[in-house]
């Protein structure tokens, strides 16, 4: 083969660099010319010989461990006289099978294999769909397969428990424990065995080896120990039993019952390809890959018919054995050799089911690599990058991580996964199938100059394969069970149809010289006339395209993505929090271009494992910077992830920009973006907006890339106008992937609504009011948002001197605890709510609870809010005089300036002085009672009170406090007494876990806002709620991104406002004579709440719990100078005793 094979035909260059231009040099061996001539340059190493070859397939068979996991099948379907006989039968035309494939093989040595030798059966012109069907055939049964062997080799582990009387773990798929066990114990062992293909190309010979002594020891203990056994304990079954009995427990009709025999052992002499997927890492590959594929299968044929007539001579009763094990062979070893014995032969067992899975690995990566290669794949050039070693490592992850996410299905219900793997050896021996009918039919006179060829053998034997195969494939989409019902219907056929029609569709919409272009399929019966005239002194040439899919150039790509990160960042938002998903390549992609192109003009982006904890940290940073944030989200899943987070964002006013895609709404490649990825079927939805649009004040969808700044903005202006809140906008893939060209908008004209005011009228009315008034009563709850407000407020409250405030709601710190009008923070409860004769409600959803405190009957209320109808409330109302819609540091500056300029003869007399006296005498009152609550107990505990008195004693003073402490949340407020506006930020909405994440966002908008170094920030939090905060993602962000926080867990061993709600509702009911043990809403013996953090944070988070007073006093100041020095501190407060509660007493200081 010389440099005149490229003169037939027009070349493109290639443009995948793992593909040939055909132009040979003088430096390559002949697998290198070989492998040249098909298109393909040599990219991995090519070490293995012809005992890596055979042991590819002998291991990735494993014919004994196939018989075994099918053995009772194969008694339920026919009986023993159809399982042997039909075993044997099966051993002919298997061989008949592999001699045609390992013919085509020896023409085709490449890692593609099975779907390359397919599109060159084809012919002309059916090769690209023979190809395209077989790619994904065999891709999908290979990786199925390595899922299907995880559990196999975890139901040999868990079989285990019964033998040695484990009762605890019932050992039964339907119980949804055992599968939740099985499936741990699975992803285990696919994690393991998978981990060892990224061993190096000499040190996985030995794995090799080891894969097929391991099938040999197995073999022989079966032949030699296994029947000693058996003699010595329950017997040999008879010969009649073993050579003529029949069965039929499938219920179906005489003669398919026999036929479904072939069920079992057509699953068990399958996959001797594999020797041709590594054919590229294999010397002189077009006769040791061959050769792999034949002696692999014959000698696992011989090896397993003794094994299936010694299983049927040695199997036992079956009306008395106990077949109460996910393996029964494991109890049938364990009856015959004994829990010592067994116990051997079970270690062997695993250990070979373990060899075969990373075996099988190596096959199943070779053909993603493969595919990945000629451009099919997303992110095909990294999935068919290379190591240093010539390892294809990126298709072993790819593959590692599909049948990762595989084996999940074992969690729903067993039926899931058994239907999925059930369809393992279907495309499989269908592709066997279709390569021989075009063998038979289309290219019949094709590849007789391969060195391993079949001469004229060869169009008969392929003929014979065909109808063996196709048989196979018919009896493999057949129930096993009749009649049919849901539980026993035999998914194969549906599955294996979806594939195909994806197969179709992809044919037939993906460009020819994207994959398997015609000109280069061509190839290999040129290469043979090549080969031929250097044997007879002729001359011939082969010449050829690329067929890579063009890679886009990203420094010129302008992507809708892009546009939209550039818009946000436009529009003020610093910080971008994401949990990213499949629909989110062009996102990724913008990602990574925008940090390297922006220069820091580019939203710092914050990785989060949850999505309610990302929503959380854009929640608090937008309350304390009143800034919108962004989240980015994964589609319906991850919108509905978001949980509580979304309602809270909404009752709390917070403005945040959520961003979810959607899943791709083309699917046979007609935009970039249109569907790759099985998930893309499963998530697509209705109409997702509607998940969130509820709590939401605008939701839309970006359809096309050429308006998206115009979308974000819009959704902006609606999260920064009053009542603020969250926006949600969502874009598939196929319209975040489109190239527009780049633009900028004038953010002059995307503004906030602005405040509105009162009238002049309004201002009057209101004004004359509060005169007039004799107990004045200003209820508020959001007001403090904007920190001038609380400013605007305490002049008012210094202008009508015997003014009083309310705080209810506690989600801002609205009005200084210093001031004499201070009435601190209460849920709707407060005498003076019953008391006053005049109530202005200021920007608040709840001022008061009428079945617990409501006003007199001649109260006269005014409601002055920026949502005074409270439109996403379905039902609310109060007995105000009058509504006004305005912002409340507007309205209240209105007021205090009318006050002093209209009425200051009444603000400044003797009356109004009076009562300032009064005001001030009972505020000392207040605080004095407040004071005596923070008293420790006699037997050196500590309650709530006493707890947060010192800690406030301990912070800075400017300390931010994010707040979640549920029924001890007035406390907190008492002892806190927050002074400076945004000190205090409470969650505001009613979905539990919101401090975790709100806090972070708190501590990383004050650090950022300031230059780096922000305020102290605390977050406390009850002990219930700090679970529903997901501290594992909590934490780990605060080490990832250095956000310290001092986090105080009041551990008072469970949920208390169940407990107040039910005596709210019932105080003389059967469940207020009971403890909390029995409510269901004891957490005793606590968890290791500081424990969670410490592990979370991989062990540098301070960790601690205080149960006593001096506990406290020891550990309180370590944990704030750790906040201090940089890192995350969580303290476990033991409220009234450690009794019950982790750490039992005594300080256990673990971090």
């Amino acid at each position: 083969m010389s440099a005149q094979l490229k003169q037939r035909g027009s070349v493109a260059e290639p443009k995948n660099p793992l593909q040939s231009d055909f132009t040979e040099t003088s430096s390559m061996d002949s697998d290198e010319r070989y492998l040249n001539a098909l298109g393909y340059k040599q990219s991995l190493h090519r070490q293995w010989k012809f005992a890596e070859s055979f042991s590819a397939s002998f291991a990735a068979m494993y014919v004994i461990g196939g018989i075994r996991a099918t053995f009772y099948i194969g008694l339920e379907a026919g009986g023993p006289a159809a399982y042997w006989s039909s075993y044997l039968v099966t051993m002919v035309f298997t061989m008949i099978t592999a001699a045609v494939l390992a013919e085509i093989c020896s023409a085709l040595p490449a890692a593609g294999s099975i779907y390359f030798w397919a599109a060159e059966a084809g012919g002309p012109k059916y090769a690209r769909l023979f190809g395209f069907l077989v790619a994904w055939w065999s891709t999908t049964a290979w990786s199925t397969f390595v899922a299907s062997l995880c559990q196999s080799t975890a139901n040999f582990i868990l079989s285990e428990l019964p033998v040695f009387g484990v009762t605890s773990l019932i050992t039964d798929v339907t119980d949804v424990k055992f599968r939740a066990v099985q499936w741990i114990v699975s992803e285990g062992i696919l994690f393991l065995a998978i981990g060892m293909n990224y061993l190096n190309p000499k040190t996985y010979k030995w794995i090799f080896r080891i894969a097929t002594a391991l099938i040999v020891l197995d073999f022989i203990l079966n032949i030699i120990w296994f029947p000693i056994a058996v003699s010595q304990t329950y017997g040999f079954q008879s010969a009649k039993f073993a050579f003529t009995s029949t069965n039929n427990l499938t219920g179906a009709p005489p003669v398919w019952n026999w036929m479904l025999s072939y069920y079992v052992t057509a699953g068990i002499l399958v996959g001797f390809e594999a020797s041709g997927h590594i054919s590229e890492e294999t010397q002189n590959a077009n006769v040791v890959a061959a050769k792999g594929i034949f002696t692999s299968a014959l000698v696992s044929a011989l090896m397993g018919f003794p094994m299936v007539i010694l299983f049927l001579f040695c199997c036992p009763d079956l009306s008395e054995f106990n077949f109460n094990y996910p393996q029964p062979f494991v109890g049938i070893y364990a009856q015959a050799m004994g829990k010592g014995g067994h116990l051997v032969m079970n270690i062997v067992c695993i250990l070979g089911l373990f060899f075969n899975t990373t075996v099988s690995g190596v096959a199943s990566s070779r053909l993603i690599w493969a595919v990945a290669r000629d451009g099919v794949l997303p992110f095909s050039g990294w999935i068919s990058a290379v190591s240093a070693n010539k390892e294809p490592r990126n298709a072993v992850t790819v593959m590692l991580v599909f049948a990762a996410i595989l084996l999940c299905t074992i969690l729903p219900s067993a039926t899931a996964f058994a239907s999925l793997v059930s369809a393992a050896g279907v495309p499989t021996i269908t592709g066997y199938a279709l390569i021989c009918f075009g063998r038979t039919f289309l290219t019949p006179g094709e590849f007789k100059n391969a060195p391993w060829s079949l001469g004229r053998w060869s169009r008969p034997l392929n003929f014979i394969a065909l109808i063996w195969n196709f048989y196979l494939a018919a009896v493999l989409f057949s129930p096993l069970q009749f009649p049919v019902v849901g539980e026993n219907f035999n998914y194969s056929p549906v599955i294996f149809g979806a594939i195909t029609i994806f197969a179709l569709l992809s044919w037939w919409f993906m460009p020819e010289d994207q994959w398997l272009p015609a000109a280069r399929l061509g190839k290999v019966r040129m290469l043979e006339e090549e080969l031929n005239a250097n044997r007879t002194g002729r001359t011939s040439s082969i010449s050829g395209p690329s067929s890579s899919a063009p890679l886009a150039d990203s420094s010129r790509v302008y992507t809708a993505s892009f546009a939209f990160f550039e818009a946000i960042y436009e529009a003020g938002v610093t910080h971008c929090f994401v949990n990213l998903g499949s629909d989110h390549p062009s996102i990724i992609e913008a990602i990574v271009k925008g940090q390297n192109e922006k220069n820091g003009n580019f939203p710092r982006i914050i990785t989060c494992p949850n999505e309610m904890v990302a929503l959380s940290l854009a929640d608090g940073y937008a309350r304390l910077t009143n800034k919108p944030q962004c989240v980015i989200v994964h589609v319906d899943v991850g919108t509905q992830g978001l949980g509580a987070a979304v309602h809270n964002a909404s009752c709390g006013r917070a403005p945040v920009l959520i961003f979810a895609g959607l899943s791709p709404y083309t699917i046979e490649g007609e935009y970039r973006g249109s569907r790759t990825e099985y998930i893309h079927w499963i998530q697509d939805v209705p109409d997702q907006k509607q998940i969130v649009a509820q709590y939401c004040r605008y939701t839309g969808e970006i359809k096309r890339g050429a308006n998206v700044k115009q979308l974000v903005n819009r959704a902006l202006a609606f999260a920064t106008s009053e009542p603020r809140g969250p926006v949600y906008l969502a874009g598939a893939r196929e319209a975040m992937e489109e190239d527009i060209e780049p633009y900028k908008l004038d953010q002059r004209y995307w503004t906030a609504v602005e405040p509105s005011a009162l009238t002049p009228k309004q201002v009057q009315n209101v004004a004359q009011l509060l005169v007039e008034a004799e107990s004045p009563l200003i209820i508020t709850g959001y007001s403090g948002r904007n920190h001038n407000a609380v400013t605007a407020l305490v002049e008012l409250a210094n202008t009508v001197k015997g003014l009083k405030v309310l705080d209810t709601g506690g989600s801002d710190m609205c009005f200084p605890a210093d001031h004499p009008a201070w009435l601190g923070l209460r849920y709707g409860v407060e005498d003076n709510i019953k008391t006053a004769d005049v109530i202005i409600v200021l920007d608040c959803d709840v001022p008061w609870i009428p079945t617990q405190c409501k006003p007199k009957d001649d109260v006269k209320i005014i409601h002055i809010d920026v949502d005074p109808l409270k439109q996403q409330m379905p039902v609310f109302y109060i007995n105000a005089l009058a509504r006004y819609r305005a912002d409340s540091e507007t309205a209240v500056s209105q007021i205090t300036e009318h006050l002093k300029t209209k009425f200051e003869a009444e603000i400044t007399s003797s009356k109004f002085e009076e009562k300032w006296a009064k005001l001030q005498d009972s505020h000392k009152q207040r605080l004095q009672t407040i004071s005596d609550q923070a008293k420790p107990g006699e037997d050196g505990t500590f309650g709530c009170s006493y707890l947060v008195h010192e800690l406030r004693k301990s912070c800075p003073q400017d300390t931010i406090w994010a707040i979640e402490a549920v029924t001890n949340t007035a406390f907190v407020a008492d002892q806190i007494q927050a002074t400076f506006p945004g000190s205090w930020i409470n969650c505001g909405g009613g979905g539990l876990g919101w401090s975790g994440g709100g806090a972070l966002g708190i501590k990383l908008a004050t650090d950022f806002e300031n230059g780096g170094k922000g305020k102290f920030v605390v977050q406390i939090v009850g002990d219930g709620t700090y679970l529903f905060s997901v501290p594992g993602s909590v934490y780990w962000i605060a080490q990832r991104y250095n956000i310290p926080i001092l986090t105080i867990v009041l551990n008072n061993k469970g949920w208390n406002a169940p407990r107040k709600s039910l005596l709210l509702v019932h105080p003389e009911g059967e469940g207020s004579k009971v403890s909390n043990e029995e409510l269901n809403i004891s957490f005793a013996p606590t968890p290791d709440y500081s424990g969670i953090a410490r592990t979370a944070s991989g062990g540098k988070c301070w960790a601690a719990h205080a149960g006593t007073v001096d506990e406290l006093a020891k550990l309180l100041p370590e944990a704030i100078e750790a906040v201090k020095g940089g890192t995350c501190a969580v303290l476990d407060a033991h409220l009234d005793g450690p009794q019950g509660k982790y750490g039992g007493g005594k300080a256990a200081l673990i971090g």
